[in-house]
């Protein structure tokens, strides 16, 4: 049992997973961009896009360099996640900057769920097999396939994440809840490999600075930079909706721009559940691009 990883982020404490995977980069592409006014999209201008896409390049040597078993790598998070880092990330948004190189492909079967009870127990939850069978291994006659996580692991033995015994590989799943006053204010994530940290990053922002609720903030265009789904290119992915002209002016900037339909499923599946203590109202949102469901009894 770890600690969570904890961190101030829009005046509120953002909780994670603090073992080998992608919080860090989220607070990061989070906490780069607080200040700008973006996330929103509210004018489906490029420049509410481009500085979450660039802090999507700028921390991504976070993930690359240090994000594996702590009990084999020890990032500096103290340094990682210091207002002076964060202040050097913001100095250094390049609006011309057009990315880094392609990460590894990411491709597989996960879900996320969240749940909230009477009594205000939450819950955040992601449960990935990784590959669409995982490691096409059931355990006995159980039904119940082996996840192939392992995968990740790298054979270059000069890579923090390289393949050793008893050590969990880094993964992408980053479940996530919002606190504030001391308890969850919000439970919220979704599936998408390195999707997630962007799609949390616009969701979080949409909610807190906007006053968006849940589902309006989950249904907004979103974008994805980054090697996914099996890609073959770390192009900048924007939902039709957000306009021909951002389109342009994105790729104006440099940027390899494919547009892809309105809730695209390549965008990923997110899920939330806003809790509203003053008033005792739960307000859920599931992702119209995924086939799941809001539900309340």
């Amino acid at each position: 049992m770890r600690n969570p990883l904890k961190t101030v982020v829009l005046s509120l404490w953002l909780l994670g997973l603090s073992g080998a995977d992608e919080p860090v980069v989220r607070v990061q592409s989070i906490k780069a961009t607080e200040g700008t006014g973006a996330g929103v999209l509210k004018q489906a201008h490029p420049g509410d896009v481009q500085p979450f896409r660039v802090s999507e390049n700028s921390t991504g040597y976070v993930r690359d360099r240090y994000l594996t078993d702590p009990d084999f790598v020890q990032a500096p998070l103290d340094r990682l996640l210091s207002d002076e880092h964060f202040a050097a990330l913001r100095a250094r948004l390049d609006p011309t900057c057009k990315g880094g190189p392609d990460s590894a492909p990411i491709d597989g079967d996960t879900c996320y769920l969240c749940a909230v009870d009477q009594d205000g127990n939450a819950v955040s939850l992601i449960q990935s097999v990784y590959f669409d069978f995982g490691s096409g291994v059931v355990a006995g006659d159980t039904g119940v396939l082996m996840q192939n996580r392992g995968a990740f692991f790298s054979l270059d033995d000069a890579h923090p994440n390289r393949l050793e015994p008893r050590k969990r590989t880094f993964h992408t799943l980053i479940p996530a809840m919002l606190m504030e006053g001391g308890q969850p204010a919000m439970v919220y994530g979704n599936m998408g490999g390195e999707g997630q940290p962007q799609s949390q990053a616009a969701v979080l922002t949409r909610v807190v600075d906007f006053g968006y609720d849940v589902q309006r903030a989950i249904e907004a265009p979103r974008w994805l930079y980054g090697r996914t789904w099996g890609t073959e290119s770390a192009a900048l992915s924007i939902e039709e909706d957000l306009g021909p002209d951002v389109a342009r002016q994105l790729a104006a900037m440099g940027h390899d721009v494919e547009v892809v339909p309105t809730w695209s499923d390549s965008m990923g599946h997110a899920q939330a559940i806003r809790i509203d203590r003053q008033r005792g109202v739960l307000w859920a949102g599931a992702d119209p691009r995924s086939d799941g469901a809001a539900a309340g009894w």
